[in-house]
């Protein structure tokens, strides 16, 4: 899973592992208890190893916002979910 920093216009919020000004907390999870932060954009994290073909597996996503941003506009972010063949 990977995804893309997040923007409006001129103005970028970081991905970090705090919340500070103009900073996102981005997480991921396949339980919903054990959450793996995005730290770098587009970079590909591994979700899961072992899925049986016709299995399914879990996504939770949550968001933590900045402190205080220098915008007021709407941001947004593309998530990319990659599956291969094992």
């Amino acid at each position: 899973v990977k995804t893309t920093l997040f923007s409006a216009g001129t103005n970028n919020w970081t991905l970090g592992s705090t919340n500070g000004d103009n900073q996102v907390i981005w997480e991921y999870s396949k339980e919903g208890t054990t959450w793996n932060k995005f730290l770098l954009a587009n970079t590909l994290y591994s979700l899961a190893a072992s899925v049986p073909q016709s299995g399914t597996q879990d996504v939770y996503f949550r968001l933590n916002m900045p402190t205080t941003s220098a915008s007021s506009a709407q941001y947004s972010s593309i998530i990319t979910i990659v599956a291969s063949a094992p």
